[in-house]
């Protein structure tokens, strides 16, 4: 479940023995898009994937805007009004409202 006051989730990663892994907000992400979010759809480019909300039906975009500290990226979860969700991904958003 997303929180109605949360509009962006950042993963952090950390050192854990020899090697890295994500913060609680990381792990959170990975189980929001693999277990709740409704996928809609990838962007055109590649990489960023659009996401509705089965709950409130917000769109929420799954990026990995910055490389980490080993080169890997973050992930990141950015809530879309539905207007920059179709200018971004087109038809993909206008579908997956309802």
């Amino acid at each position: 479940m997303i929180f109605s006051n949360e509009v962006r989730l950042t993963a952090r990663r950390y050192p854990m023995q020899e090697r890295m892994a994500f913060d609680d907000t990381g792990q959170r992400i990975n189980r929001l898009v693999q277990h709740y979010l409704v996928k809609l759809g990838v962007e055109a480019k590649g990489g960023d994937v659009l996401f509705r909300d089965p709950m409130d039906g917000r769109y929420w975009e799954f990026i990995c805007p910055e490389p980490g500290p080993h080169g890997d990226t973050l992930p990141e979860l950015v809530c879309l009004t539905p207007t920059a969700a179709e200018q971004k991904y087109g038809r993909i958003a206008g579908a997956g409202r309802g």
